[in-house]
């Protein structure tokens, strides 16, 4: 599966949980969940993942179309993936999505530091 230079995603066969990586600020997010949502029946048949990780630590802003883009996303991808899970959020971050009360939609992490 080709993968932009920006996004890193990495497959723990043992484990069944997908992890992509999100790097940069407003619409790094919103970018790799498209690629995500666009590789989706690739995804399913190659990998078979049980769980979804963004790992958002390298994440520093997220945008309205970035939040848009993660509700687009989970309600594409549907039951197949049953675990969707935001982690390593950072603080600003996870209050715009506790406010938006997205974490309803997405798994939301425990931070490091609770």
């Amino acid at each position: 599966m080709a993968v932009p230079d920006r996004i890193r995603i990495d497959f723990g066969s043992e484990d069944h949980v997908l992890t992509v990586v999100i790097e940069g600020s407003r619409g790094a997010l919103a970018e790799s969940l498209q690629h995500l949502s666009d590789k989706r029946n690739e995804i399913e048949t190659e990998m078979s993942p049980e769980e979804i990780r963004l790992d958002m630590a390298g994440c520093t802003a997220v945008d309205s179309t970035d939040l848009n883009c993660l509700v687009q996303t989970r309600l594409r991808l549907g039951p197949s993936f049953q675990r969707f899970s935001l982690v390593n959020v950072n603080r600003p971050i996870r209050e715009v999505i506790q406010l938006t009360r997205l974490d309803r939609l997405v798994h939301l992490a425990p931070a490091v530091d609770e």
